[in-house]
Protein backbone atom coordinates (compact mmCIF):
# COMPACT_ATOMS: atom_id res chain seq x y z
CA UNK A 1 0.00 0.00 0.00
CA UNK A 2 1.38 3.34 -0.94
CA UNK A 3 1.65 6.20 1.41
CA UNK A 4 -1.12 7.96 -0.50
CA UNK A 5 -3.49 5.08 -0.05
CA UNK A 6 -2.70 4.74 3.68
CA UNK A 7 -3.38 8.41 4.17
CA UNK A 8 -6.74 8.07 2.41
CA UNK A 9 -7.73 5.20 4.75
CA UNK A 10 -6.94 7.20 7.85
CA UNK A 11 -8.96 10.17 6.58
CA UNK A 12 -11.91 7.84 6.01
CA UNK A 13 -11.74 6.39 9.51
CA UNK A 14 -11.59 9.77 11.12
CA UNK A 15 -14.56 10.93 9.16
CA UNK A 16 -16.50 7.83 10.20
CA UNK A 17 -15.73 8.36 13.86
CA UNK A 18 -16.82 11.97 13.62
CA UNK A 19 -20.17 11.23 12.10
CA UNK A 20 -20.82 7.76 13.75
CA UNK A 21 -19.31 7.80 17.28
CA UNK A 22 -21.09 4.65 18.66
CA UNK A 23 -20.08 2.57 15.73
CA UNK A 24 -16.53 3.87 16.11
CA UNK A 25 -16.38 2.76 19.82
CA UNK A 26 -17.32 -0.79 18.95
CA UNK A 27 -14.73 -1.06 16.33
CA UNK A 28 -11.46 -2.71 17.36
CA UNK A 29 -8.37 -3.47 15.64
CA UNK A 30 -6.29 -6.65 15.85
CA UNK A 31 -3.45 -4.85 17.59
CA UNK A 32 -5.65 -3.09 20.23
CA UNK A 33 -5.62 -4.16 24.10
CA UNK A 34 -7.99 -3.53 27.03
CA UNK A 35 -7.03 -3.23 30.75
CA UNK A 36 -8.72 -5.80 33.07
CA UNK A 37 -9.78 -4.86 36.60
CA UNK A 38 -9.22 -7.63 39.14
CA UNK A 39 -10.90 -7.45 42.54
CA UNK A 40 -10.88 -10.21 45.17
CA UNK A 41 -12.50 -9.83 48.58
CA UNK A 42 -13.12 -12.24 51.45
CA UNK A 43 -15.15 -12.53 54.57
CA UNK A 44 -13.38 -11.91 56.85
CA UNK A 45 -10.76 -9.57 55.41
CA UNK A 46 -7.05 -10.16 55.62
CA UNK A 47 -6.76 -13.50 53.81
CA UNK A 48 -3.66 -14.18 51.69
CA UNK A 49 -4.20 -14.67 47.95
CA UNK A 50 -2.06 -17.00 45.86
CA UNK A 51 -2.36 -17.32 42.07
CA UNK A 52 -1.18 -20.24 39.91
CA UNK A 53 -1.91 -21.66 36.49
CA UNK A 54 -2.19 -25.19 37.87
CA UNK A 55 -4.14 -26.32 40.88
CA UNK A 56 -1.32 -28.30 42.46
CA UNK A 57 1.23 -25.48 42.28
CA UNK A 58 1.98 -23.30 45.31
CA UNK A 59 1.52 -20.18 43.21
CA UNK A 60 2.58 -16.60 43.63
CA UNK A 61 1.26 -14.45 46.40
CA UNK A 62 -0.74 -11.48 45.07
CA UNK A 63 -1.47 -9.86 48.40
CA UNK A 64 -4.21 -9.86 51.05
CA UNK A 65 -7.92 -9.25 50.81
CA UNK A 66 -9.44 -6.90 49.93
CA UNK A 67 -7.28 -7.00 46.81
CA UNK A 68 -7.48 -4.84 43.66
CA UNK A 69 -5.23 -4.47 40.67
CA UNK A 70 -5.39 -3.82 36.88
CA UNK A 71 -4.05 -6.14 34.25
CA UNK A 72 -2.97 -3.91 31.37
CA UNK A 73 -2.50 -4.67 27.72
CA UNK A 74 -4.54 -7.89 27.88
CA UNK A 75 -6.23 -9.19 24.78
CA UNK A 76 -8.23 -11.76 26.72
CA UNK A 77 -9.28 -12.52 30.29
CA UNK A 78 -6.53 -14.60 31.95
CA UNK A 79 -7.67 -17.75 33.79
CA UNK A 80 -6.10 -19.63 36.65
CA UNK A 81 -6.41 -20.76 40.25
CA UNK A 82 -6.80 -18.41 43.20
CA UNK A 83 -6.14 -19.91 46.64
CA UNK A 84 -7.33 -17.97 49.67
CA UNK A 85 -5.72 -18.76 53.03
CA UNK A 86 -6.23 -17.35 56.51
CA UNK A 87 -5.24 -18.73 59.90
CA UNK A 88 -8.17 -20.27 61.70
CA UNK A 89 -10.15 -20.77 58.48
CA UNK A 90 -10.32 -23.46 55.85
CA UNK A 91 -8.31 -22.64 52.70
CA UNK A 92 -10.43 -22.16 49.57
CA UNK A 93 -9.45 -22.39 45.90
CA UNK A 94 -11.47 -20.91 43.03
CA UNK A 95 -10.91 -21.37 39.31
CA UNK A 96 -11.36 -18.56 36.81
CA UNK A 97 -11.53 -19.87 33.24
CA UNK A 98 -9.85 -18.15 30.32
CA UNK A 99 -12.11 -15.97 28.16
CA UNK A 100 -11.56 -14.91 24.55
CA UNK A 101 -12.48 -11.34 25.27
CA UNK A 102 -11.10 -9.27 28.13
CA UNK A 103 -13.36 -9.25 31.19
CA UNK A 104 -12.93 -7.96 34.70
CA UNK A 105 -12.37 -10.51 37.47
CA UNK A 106 -14.35 -9.99 40.62
CA UNK A 107 -14.63 -12.61 43.38
CA UNK A 108 -16.09 -12.35 46.87
CA UNK A 109 -15.18 -15.39 48.94
CA UNK A 110 -16.67 -16.38 52.29
CA UNK A 111 -14.19 -18.37 54.38
CA UNK A 112 -15.37 -21.16 56.65
CA UNK A 113 -13.82 -21.16 60.13
CA UNK A 114 -11.87 -24.28 61.15
CA UNK A 115 -13.54 -26.26 63.94
CA UNK A 116 -11.10 -27.63 66.54
CA UNK A 117 -12.08 -29.96 69.34
CA UNK A 118 -9.70 -31.01 72.11
CA UNK A 119 -9.39 -34.06 74.33
CA UNK A 120 -7.66 -34.02 77.69
CA UNK A 121 -7.32 -37.08 79.91
CA UNK A 122 -5.80 -36.74 83.38
CA UNK A 123 -5.26 -39.11 86.27
CA UNK A 124 -4.71 -38.70 89.97
CA UNK A 125 -1.98 -39.62 90.62
CA UNK A 126 -0.55 -38.70 87.21
CA UNK A 127 1.33 -41.06 84.92
CA UNK A 128 -1.37 -43.65 84.26
CA UNK A 129 -1.32 -45.28 80.82
CA UNK A 130 -4.49 -44.29 78.93
CA UNK A 131 -6.14 -46.74 76.53
CA UNK A 132 -9.24 -46.49 74.34
CA UNK A 133 -11.61 -49.02 72.82
CA UNK A 134 -15.08 -49.12 71.33
CA UNK A 135 -15.82 -52.34 73.23
CA UNK A 136 -15.64 -52.38 77.02
CA UNK A 137 -14.08 -55.83 76.90
CA UNK A 138 -11.48 -54.87 74.29
CA UNK A 139 -9.83 -51.61 75.36
CA UNK A 140 -6.42 -52.01 73.72
CA UNK A 141 -5.54 -48.84 71.78
CA UNK A 142 -2.84 -47.09 73.79
CA UNK A 143 -3.09 -43.29 73.69
CA UNK A 144 -0.24 -42.37 76.02
CA UNK A 145 0.53 -41.42 79.62
CA UNK A 146 -1.68 -39.04 81.57
CA UNK A 147 -1.99 -36.13 81.26
CA UNK A 148 -2.83 -36.93 77.63
CA UNK A 149 -4.00 -34.31 75.12
CA UNK A 150 -5.22 -34.58 71.54
CA UNK A 151 -7.02 -32.31 69.09
CA UNK A 152 -9.03 -32.78 65.89
CA UNK A 153 -9.91 -30.24 63.20
CA UNK A 154 -11.87 -30.09 59.97
CA UNK A 155 -9.18 -28.04 58.20
CA UNK A 156 -8.86 -30.64 55.46
CA UNK A 157 -12.40 -31.98 55.54
CA UNK A 158 -15.92 -30.80 55.07
CA UNK A 159 -17.05 -33.08 57.91
CA UNK A 160 -17.08 -31.66 61.39
CA UNK A 161 -14.66 -33.43 63.78
CA UNK A 162 -16.00 -35.55 66.64
CA UNK A 163 -14.86 -37.88 69.40
CA UNK A 164 -15.97 -41.48 69.05
CA UNK A 165 -18.24 -43.22 71.48
CA UNK A 166 -16.23 -45.72 73.51
CA UNK A 167 -14.39 -46.48 76.70
CA UNK A 168 -11.26 -44.99 78.24
CA UNK A 169 -9.13 -47.04 80.60
CA UNK A 170 -6.38 -45.96 83.02
CA UNK A 171 -3.64 -48.33 84.18
CA UNK A 172 -1.13 -47.45 86.89
CA UNK A 173 0.97 -49.89 88.88
CA UNK A 174 -0.22 -50.12 92.44
CA UNK A 175 -3.69 -48.80 91.58
CA UNK A 176 -6.93 -50.43 90.55
CA UNK A 177 -7.66 -50.24 86.76
CA UNK A 178 -10.53 -47.87 86.02
CA UNK A 179 -12.81 -47.51 82.98
CA UNK A 180 -14.89 -44.47 81.99
CA UNK A 181 -17.53 -44.62 79.22
CA UNK A 182 -17.96 -41.68 76.84
CA UNK A 183 -20.60 -40.89 74.19
CA UNK A 184 -19.93 -39.48 70.73
CA UNK A 185 -19.29 -35.74 70.92
CA UNK A 186 -18.22 -32.88 68.68
CA UNK A 187 -17.16 -30.71 71.61
CA UNK A 188 -14.14 -30.52 73.86
CA UNK A 189 -13.81 -33.58 76.08
CA UNK A 190 -12.31 -33.64 79.58
CA UNK A 191 -11.85 -36.97 81.38
CA UNK A 192 -10.26 -37.38 84.81
CA UNK A 193 -9.45 -40.67 86.52
CA UNK A 194 -9.41 -40.69 90.32
CA UNK A 195 -7.48 -43.92 90.87
CA UNK A 196 -7.99 -46.14 93.89
CA UNK A 197 -4.79 -47.59 95.36
CA UNK A 198 -4.61 -51.36 95.56
CA UNK A 199 -4.00 -52.92 98.96
CA UNK A 200 -0.33 -53.22 99.74
CA UNK A 201 1.11 -56.73 99.76
CA UNK A 202 1.83 -58.04 103.24
CA UNK A 203 5.20 -57.14 104.65
CA UNK A 204 7.45 -60.22 104.61
CA UNK A 205 7.63 -61.99 107.95
CA UNK A 206 10.65 -61.25 110.09
CA UNK A 207 12.70 -64.31 110.94
CA UNK A 208 14.93 -64.65 113.96
CA UNK A 209 17.96 -66.80 114.60
CA UNK A 210 17.84 -68.75 117.86
CA UNK A 211 20.56 -68.05 120.39
CA UNK A 212 23.42 -70.35 119.48
CA UNK A 213 23.84 -71.17 123.16
CA UNK A 214 20.29 -72.47 123.44
CA UNK A 215 20.96 -74.70 120.43
CA UNK A 216 24.34 -75.96 121.61
CA UNK A 217 23.46 -76.32 125.30
CA UNK A 218 20.31 -78.33 125.92
CA UNK A 219 18.58 -78.29 129.32
CA UNK A 220 18.48 -81.46 131.33
CA UNK A 221 16.14 -84.13 130.06
CA UNK A 222 15.07 -86.49 132.86
CA UNK A 223 12.90 -89.53 132.38
CA UNK A 224 12.08 -90.86 135.88
CA UNK A 225 9.62 -93.17 137.61
CA UNK A 226 8.85 -93.34 141.32
CA UNK A 227 7.02 -96.19 143.09
CA UNK A 228 3.97 -94.55 144.71
CA UNK A 229 3.79 -97.22 147.41
CA UNK A 230 7.15 -96.29 149.00
CA UNK A 231 7.78 -93.21 151.13
CA UNK A 232 11.51 -92.46 151.16
CA UNK A 233 11.01 -89.64 153.62
CA UNK A 234 9.97 -92.03 156.41
CA UNK A 235 13.36 -91.71 158.06
CA UNK A 236 14.97 -94.92 156.89
CA UNK A 237 18.51 -94.18 155.75
CA UNK A 238 19.50 -94.25 152.07
CA UNK A 239 22.86 -95.63 150.97
CA UNK A 240 24.26 -93.96 147.84
CA UNK A 241 26.86 -96.17 146.24
CA UNK A 242 29.68 -95.03 143.95
CA UNK A 243 28.46 -94.63 140.37
CA UNK A 244 30.00 -96.73 137.64
CA UNK A 245 31.93 -94.69 135.10
CA UNK A 246 35.17 -94.16 133.24
CA UNK A 247 37.83 -95.18 135.71
CA UNK A 248 40.30 -92.81 134.09
CA UNK A 249 38.10 -89.90 135.02
CA UNK A 250 37.38 -91.22 138.52
CA UNK A 251 34.13 -89.35 138.73
CA UNK A 252 31.96 -92.12 140.23
CA UNK A 253 32.72 -91.03 143.79
CA UNK A 254 32.30 -87.36 142.85
CA UNK A 255 28.82 -88.03 141.53
CA UNK A 256 27.87 -89.97 144.65
CA UNK A 257 29.16 -87.26 147.01
CA UNK A 258 27.32 -84.53 145.11
CA UNK A 259 24.07 -86.48 145.11
CA UNK A 260 24.37 -87.24 148.82
CA UNK A 261 24.72 -83.56 149.57
CA UNK A 262 21.68 -82.62 147.51
CA UNK A 263 19.50 -85.29 149.14
CA UNK A 264 20.59 -84.25 152.62
CA UNK A 265 19.56 -80.68 151.87
CA UNK A 266 16.12 -82.00 151.02
CA UNK A 267 15.83 -83.71 154.42
CA UNK A 268 16.77 -87.27 153.55
CA UNK A 269 18.79 -89.42 155.93
CA UNK A 270 21.77 -90.47 153.81
CA UNK A 271 24.56 -92.76 155.00
CA UNK A 272 27.98 -91.18 154.68
CA UNK A 273 30.04 -92.67 151.87
CA UNK A 274 32.98 -93.33 154.21
CA UNK A 275 30.79 -95.66 156.29
CA UNK A 276 29.69 -97.45 153.15
CA UNK A 277 33.25 -97.91 151.98
CA UNK A 278 34.31 -99.23 155.40
CA UNK A 279 31.44 -101.73 155.43
CA UNK A 280 32.38 -102.88 151.94
CA UNK A 281 35.99 -103.25 152.98
CA UNK A 282 35.00 -105.30 156.03
CA UNK A 283 32.94 -107.59 153.83
CA UNK A 284 35.11 -107.99 150.75
CA UNK A 285 38.28 -106.09 151.36
CA UNK A 286 37.45 -103.79 148.42
CA UNK A 287 35.45 -100.68 147.82
CA UNK A 288 34.68 -101.35 144.13
CA UNK A 289 31.32 -100.66 142.55
CA UNK A 290 28.72 -102.88 144.16
CA UNK A 291 26.71 -105.73 142.76
CA UNK A 292 23.36 -107.05 143.99
CA UNK A 293 24.93 -109.63 146.27
CA UNK A 294 27.14 -107.03 147.92
CA UNK A 295 24.19 -104.68 148.40
CA UNK A 296 22.22 -107.42 150.12
CA UNK A 297 25.17 -108.10 152.39
CA UNK A 298 25.47 -104.42 153.30
CA UNK A 299 21.87 -103.96 154.38
CA UNK A 300 22.47 -105.48 157.83
CA UNK A 301 25.64 -103.60 158.85
CA UNK A 302 24.34 -100.33 157.44
CA UNK A 303 20.88 -100.90 158.93
CA UNK A 304 19.04 -99.85 155.75
CA UNK A 305 17.03 -101.44 152.98
CA UNK A 306 17.40 -98.66 150.38
CA UNK A 307 20.41 -98.50 148.11
CA UNK A 308 21.03 -96.14 145.22
CA UNK A 309 23.25 -97.29 142.37
CA UNK A 310 24.00 -95.64 139.02
CA UNK A 311 26.18 -95.38 135.93
CA UNK A 312 27.78 -92.51 134.05
CA UNK A 313 27.33 -93.21 130.33
CA UNK A 314 28.67 -89.99 128.89
CA UNK A 315 31.05 -87.44 130.31
CA UNK A 316 32.82 -85.67 127.43
CA UNK A 317 33.64 -82.13 126.42
CA UNK A 318 34.99 -80.49 123.23
CA UNK A 319 34.27 -78.15 120.32
CA UNK A 320 31.42 -79.16 118.03
CA UNK A 321 29.79 -77.61 114.97
CA UNK A 322 26.42 -76.13 115.87
CA UNK A 323 23.91 -75.21 113.16
CA UNK A 324 21.26 -72.58 113.82
CA UNK A 325 18.25 -72.22 111.51
CA UNK A 326 16.17 -69.02 111.41
CA UNK A 327 12.54 -69.34 112.42
CA UNK A 328 9.43 -67.16 112.18
CA UNK A 329 8.07 -66.26 115.63
CA UNK A 330 4.43 -67.06 116.32
CA UNK A 331 3.47 -63.37 116.50
CA UNK A 332 4.95 -62.83 113.03
CA UNK A 333 3.20 -65.91 111.64
CA UNK A 334 -0.14 -64.66 112.92
CA UNK A 335 0.41 -61.14 111.57
CA UNK A 336 1.59 -62.26 108.12
CA UNK A 337 -1.15 -64.85 107.65
CA UNK A 338 -3.82 -62.27 108.49
CA UNK A 339 -2.42 -59.74 105.99
CA UNK A 340 -1.92 -62.45 103.34
CA UNK A 341 -5.52 -63.63 103.61
CA UNK A 342 -6.89 -60.07 103.33
CA UNK A 343 -4.63 -59.26 100.35
CA UNK A 344 -5.53 -62.33 98.28
CA UNK A 345 -9.23 -62.09 99.19
CA UNK A 346 -9.41 -58.53 97.80
CA UNK A 347 -8.36 -59.50 94.27
CA UNK A 348 -10.47 -62.64 94.30
CA UNK A 349 -13.53 -60.70 95.44
CA UNK A 350 -12.99 -57.89 92.90
CA UNK A 351 -12.26 -60.42 90.13
CA UNK A 352 -9.15 -58.55 88.99
CA UNK A 353 -5.68 -60.02 88.43
CA UNK A 354 -3.25 -59.80 91.28
CA UNK A 355 -0.43 -57.50 90.09
CA UNK A 356 2.02 -58.76 92.69
CA UNK A 357 1.59 -62.35 93.88
CA UNK A 358 3.10 -62.94 97.30
CA UNK A 359 4.61 -65.98 98.99
CA UNK A 360 2.66 -68.13 101.36
CA UNK A 361 3.82 -68.51 104.93
CA UNK A 362 5.06 -72.02 104.12
CA UNK A 363 7.14 -70.66 101.23
CA UNK A 364 8.73 -68.08 103.51
CA UNK A 365 9.58 -70.78 106.06
CA UNK A 366 11.28 -72.88 103.38
CA UNK A 367 13.27 -69.85 102.24
CA UNK A 368 14.42 -69.03 105.75
CA UNK A 369 15.33 -72.66 106.47
CA UNK A 370 17.89 -72.47 103.69
CA UNK A 371 19.70 -69.56 105.41
CA UNK A 372 21.26 -71.67 108.16
CA UNK A 373 24.50 -70.73 109.92
CA UNK A 374 27.15 -73.00 111.47
CA UNK A 375 29.42 -72.20 114.41
CA UNK A 376 32.05 -74.06 116.41
CA UNK A 377 31.04 -74.16 120.10
CA UNK A 378 32.42 -75.84 123.25
CA UNK A 379 29.91 -78.46 124.38
CA UNK A 380 29.97 -80.72 127.43
CA UNK A 381 27.74 -83.79 127.28
CA UNK A 382 26.74 -85.71 130.42
CA UNK A 383 24.43 -88.73 130.64
CA UNK A 384 23.65 -90.58 133.89
CA UNK A 385 21.28 -93.40 134.88
CA UNK A 386 20.39 -94.24 138.49
CA UNK A 387 17.96 -96.34 140.55
CA UNK A 388 17.01 -96.88 144.19
CA UNK A 389 16.52 -100.51 145.19
CA UNK A 390 14.60 -101.93 148.15
CA UNK A 391 16.67 -105.01 149.01
CA UNK A 392 13.98 -106.30 151.33
CA UNK A 393 11.24 -106.45 148.69
CA UNK A 394 13.53 -106.68 145.67
CA UNK A 395 11.63 -103.87 144.00
CA UNK A 396 12.85 -100.67 142.40
CA UNK A 397 11.72 -97.65 144.38
CA UNK A 398 12.87 -95.01 141.91
CA UNK A 399 14.63 -95.01 138.54
CA UNK A 400 15.79 -92.22 136.31
CA UNK A 401 17.70 -91.55 133.08
CA UNK A 402 19.02 -88.04 132.43
CA UNK A 403 21.18 -86.27 129.87
CA UNK A 404 22.25 -82.71 129.29
CA UNK A 405 24.44 -80.54 126.98
CA UNK A 406 26.12 -77.75 128.87
CA UNK A 407 28.93 -75.22 128.92
CA UNK A 408 31.07 -77.42 131.14
CA UNK A 409 31.21 -80.95 132.53
CA UNK A 410 30.85 -79.92 136.18
CA UNK A 411 27.85 -77.75 135.42
CA UNK A 412 26.24 -80.49 133.35
CA UNK A 413 26.70 -83.10 136.07
CA UNK A 414 25.37 -80.76 138.75
CA UNK A 415 22.28 -79.99 136.67
CA UNK A 416 21.45 -83.69 136.24
CA UNK A 417 21.95 -84.54 139.90
CA UNK A 418 19.76 -81.61 141.01
CA UNK A 419 16.98 -82.84 138.74
CA UNK A 420 17.30 -86.37 140.12
CA UNK A 421 17.22 -85.15 143.74
CA UNK A 422 14.08 -83.13 143.00
CA UNK A 423 12.43 -86.18 141.44
CA UNK A 424 13.30 -88.43 144.39
CA UNK A 425 11.95 -85.85 146.84
CA UNK A 426 8.69 -85.54 144.93
CA UNK A 427 5.99 -87.15 147.09
CA UNK A 428 3.37 -87.23 144.36
CA UNK A 429 2.04 -90.34 142.72
CA UNK A 430 4.48 -92.52 140.85
CA UNK A 431 4.68 -91.52 137.19
CA UNK A 432 7.01 -91.25 134.27
CA UNK A 433 8.51 -87.76 134.17
CA UNK A 434 10.19 -85.75 131.49
CA UNK A 435 11.48 -82.62 133.11
CA UNK A 436 13.50 -79.90 131.45
CA UNK A 437 15.42 -77.85 133.95
CA UNK A 438 18.39 -75.65 133.39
Amino acid sequence: MTRLNLFRVLIAVMAFCTFCPMQAYSLSFPWSTTPINREITSTPDGAAIYYSLKEDEPGTKLGNTPFKDVIKDSKKSPGGYYRIEMEGYKPKTIFVPNQEKPADIKQDIELQPITTIRLKVTSNPPGAVILFGRDKNNITKELGPAPYTESKTDAASEQKPYWEKGFYKALLKGYRPKVIASDRSGENRQINFELEPLPLPPEPPKAEYPDRKTVAWKPVNLDAFKNPDVDLSSGLPLAVMNFKGNSAQEIGSLVADSLILKLQRKGFVVIERELIEKAITDLKGTASAPGIELINSLSAPLKTRYFMIGSIHEYVSGNENVTIIPFIPDREKERYQKEYDAYTAYFKGENIPNPQPVKTLQEWELEFNAKLQTFSMPIARVSITAKILDVKSGKTVWTGIANVSENGLQRGMNTILSAMADSIADQGEGKAENKNKH
